[in-house]
């Protein structure tokens, strides 16, 4: 990329990244999306959560209480970052319909500035919004889990920044595949509410995917939703796995409840590795980039 286009593929990210949180609605709804499920799991789900591993537990098995509220919290946290790190993409995505439905996207377009330097700046912004938040809602979930009793180390936090940073991109990626074909605020708004209010169930994160229907579940093991909710829970819940086998729970026990929490999955009844779910997440990325930068090439991320 030569210099000059260098300079205003960053003068444009910039430029986009800085209208999102000016926005002041845009950027507290998303913000708000990740502590309205902190709220609603603490306040509502919690207790099922706690009562559901108690009820797979073994009477003869003694697991402290300590080791379930950490059970019950980091499948709470994994839950709402699986979710927040796709939805929230979604809020920061929408600064492209923003600017073609309000004509600004004219005053770019009129310049010589590449389409292809203008989409990709948008795409650029949109990562970089996103990771804002969702570092945020991070720090807010270690610190839950950490007043939770779920031990914490460094490698684990490691593993869940790049679980999020994959996710984030998925999510980008995502949304910007299906917003460059939007052109008024009211359908970009129409499908940010379809996917806040159905990708919960989609990914697994309300409900395993142990409670859906054979067939069901064959479809998810097909969507990267499915391998995104798992890595991230894997990660997060590692450590509280860790517990149950100290506490002697036999192995029949902890496979269960591996199960009804979706901590593992399969594909065409193959266990899929953390390292192939994370290549999965990145090559379907790919294929919405794809998306988007065909999008743009027909002319859906701004008209001149």
């Amino acid at each position: 990329m030569k210099a000059k286009t260098m300079r205003t593929f960053l003068s444009l990210t910039a430029r986009d990244t800085k209208l999102f949180f000016k926005d002041k609605g845009s950027f507290f709804s998303s913000l708000i999306t990740p502590v309205i499920l902190l709220v609603l799991y603490a306040t509502f789900l919690l207790r099922i959560y706690q009562n559901s591993f108690k009820s797979g537990i073994p009477p003869q098995a003694k697991v402290p209480e300590s080791t379930i509220t950490a059970l019950s919290s980091s499948q709470m946290i994994s839950s709402l970052l699986a979710v927040s790190c796709i939805t929230i993409t979604f809020t920061s995505s929408l600064l492209i319909v923003k600017d073609r439905a309000s004509h600004r996207i004219n005053d770019l377009t009129v310049t010589p500035i590449r389409m292809l330097t203008l989409s990709a700046a948008y795409f650029a912004s949109s990562f970089l919004a996103s990771m804002i938040v969702n570092g945020l809602a991070l720090i807010a979930s270690l610190i839950y889990l950490h007043a939770s009793s779920v031990p914490i180390t460094a490698s684990m936090v490691a593993w869940i920044l790049v679980d999020v940073v994959v996710l984030t991109l998925l999510g980008t990626a995502m949304a910007t595949a299906l917003t460059i074909w939007l052109n008024t605020q009211g359908q970009a708004t129409a499908v940010g509410s379809i996917v806040n209010a159905g990708y919960g169930f989609i990914c697994g994160a309300y409900m395993p995917f142990a409670s859906y229907s054979p067939g069901l579940q064959k479809v998810c093991s097909y969507l990267p939703s499915t391998y995104a909710t798992t890595v991230i829970r894997q990660h997060v819940m590692g450590s509280s796995i860790d517990l149950l086998k100290k506490a002697g729970l036999p192995t029949s026990a902890l496979d269960s409840i591996k199960e009804g929490i979706s901590f593992t999955v399969s594909f065409q009844g193959n266990p899929v590795p953390t390292d192939v779910m994370h290549g999965v997440l990145v090559g379907f990325s790919l294929v919405f980039l794809l998306i988007f930068i065909l999008g743009t090439r027909l002319g859906g991320a701004a008209q001149r």
